[in-house]
């Protein structure tokens, strides 16, 4: 028999930094608003993270909106230790860290907050720690305040589960992080590929092992060999908000919302969204075999709007990301055009105000526009005296429906950014921080996450101060970047251009400050 697993502590094996956009203020507020919540200004908010681990979550959110304030608790002192030292660094004054036990939250000391968060802790927590996550909830959260729980859902991770179980049978008597790991891939690899799949779920257990082999040892470590690691039914996450006086408000991630692949008949087989959310949600998760949530709750005593009217789309702004290969003169008329977001997913939209519309907001990108303006502009761009209120409402449905299947974002919160490039650009001290750090990604002012594996990109990003002018950055990125002898003379002539364009996209992206 195996040996009993040894839990590996956050302070062994600290956890991975990473910004999580869907627990952005603005996310929160916005998806409260859509519901009919009155969710506080994300602009100046007070929020709570538990379990913030080294702190890059919430470091990201005070870099950018510097009249809120942040708070954040974990027990790893490892962790506490490096949020404070990054805070230091980066020059943020506006998020305090404390290393705490959760069991030893005082909820009356520590005040209300608007928006509280909990990423990746209420299925790795045991039961006592779970119901004080609940009470801590039910005690700070402000009346119209919005939480946020991430967990392991089922039914999805029912094979997850069989994928964790094989992994800790067979390495339990490794103590090496690396090497534990490596040899619970090794066995996921054996089994799936033991029989012809005869038995009918090797394949899914080949799935198992390409998603698990994709992430980080640490992420790996913690969340599949973890001593504790529960699954929950969503109405078993719904009956435990009911028990502390909250209720389910919707998810964080807009697409995990979108029925659109569901055939209308079997979606009116279902409870209402005003009869029972709770039973249909859980009905949908059998259906799509959803493995994972990340669900928004509020008070129980507010009153929400689960038939969400057009008219709650004036409190937004837009943006959008957007590619069409159609000419200019198909958006004046009714003819269908496809427009493509970068997941490489398509919508084809026939209507001219709307077409125009996400024209506009894709060629502004990535500012946003409030949506009265928007329609204001796609109206004279179309040529039209006037915009209809038959036209108006079948833009602003369209652009819900799209918002729900990720073609769109709506805002209620604008970083300050630089949109053009200065004679001294300057980038955000965050991003600097994060490429310093060795992250895989830089996240800009919008809360985004952009690849960090171009070594070009990093090194330009590093040399924004503010000091150096376009011929300070050409000489210096000359003895930066390494370039083979016979390519250098052609990257060095290029190397100006080059630097314009990459600025461009910087300021495009959100990544210059003044």
């Amino acid at each position: 028999m195996p040996n009993i697993e040894k839990a590996i502590s956050y302070d062994d094996v600290p956890y991975p930094s990473f910004t999580f956009p869907q627990t952005h203020p603005d996310r929160l507020a916005t998806m409260a608003r859509l519901f009919g919540l009155k969710a506080a200004d994300p602009k100046a908010c007070r929020m709570l993270e538990l379990g913030c681990g080294d702190g890059t979550n919430l470091l990201s959110f005070a870099y950018t909106m510097p009249d809120s304030k942040f708070v954040g608790l974990d027990l790893s002192k490892t962790h506490i230790d490096a949020a404070k030292a990054a805070a230091k660094d980066i020059g943020v004054s506006n998020v305090s860290f404390f290393q705490m036990d959760l069991m030893e939250f005082d909820t009356r000391r520590e005040g209300e907050f608007d928006f509280m968060i909990a990423h990746g802790l209420l299925s790795w927590v045991p039961d006592f720690v779970r119901e004080k996550v609940f009470e801590i909830f039910r005690d700070c959260l402000t009346h119209n305040g919005v939480g946020y729980l991430s967990y392991n859902a089922l039914p999805g991770c029912k094979t997850r589960q069989i994928a964790w179980d094989l992994m800790r049978f067979h390495a339990a008597a490794v103590d090496d992080p690396n090497q534990k790991v490596e040899q619970g891939l090794a066995a996921i690899d054996f089994v799936a590929n033991a029989t012809d799949d005869e038995y009918g779920y090797q394949s899914l257990l080949r799935l198992e092992h390409k998603q698990i082999a994709a992430r980080s040892l640490p992420n790996v470590i913690h969340d599949d060999f973890g001593e504790i690691n529960q699954p929950f039914y969503f109405h078993e996450v719904a009956s435990m908000l009911d028990n502390f006086g909250l209720q389910y408000l919707c998810e964080a991630e807009p697409t995990s919302m979108n029925e659109g692949p569901i055939p209308p008949e079997t979606l009116r087989g279902l409870p209402s969204v005003v009869d029972d959310i709770v039973r249909r949600e859980q009905y949908l998760d059998f259906i799509k075999c959803r493995r994972f949530r990340n669900t928004l709750f509020c008070r129980s005593e507010v009153r929400l709007d689960r038939l969400i009217g057009l008219k709650v789309l004036e409190n937004f702004l837009i943006a959008a990301k957007l590619e069409t290969g159609s000419p200019n003169a198909a958006m004046h008329d009714d003819s269908p055009v496809t427009f493509s977001a970068a997941n490489g997913s398509s919508v084809s939209i026939s209507h001219p105000l709307t077409k125009v519309s996400l024209a506009h907001v894709n060629s502004i990108w990535s500012q946003a526009v409030g949506f009265s303006e928007l329609i204001t502009t796609a109206g004279k761009l179309l040529g039209e005296s006037g915009v209809t209120v038959a036209d108006k409402q079948r833009t602003a449905s369209l652009l819900l429906q799209i918002f729900f299947a990720g073609f769109v974002d709506f805002h209620l919160w604008q970083p300050e950014y630089f949109r053009e490039v200065s004679e001294m650009p300057a980038a955000s001290a965050f991003a600097q921080w994060q490429i310093r750090h060795e992250s895989d990604s830089v996240t800009t002012m919008w809360g985004l996450n952009i690849d960090a594996s171009d070594a070009f990109m990093t090194e330009l990003l590093l040399m924004l101060d503010g000091n150096r002018n376009r011929a300070k950055l050409v000489k210096e990125i000359k003895t930066r970047i390494e370039v083979p002898e016979e390519q250098r003379a052609s990257f060095h002539e290029a190397l100006p251009d080059l630097i314009d364009a990459k600025l461009g996209e910087f300021a495009k992206l959100g990544l210059l400050i003044s």
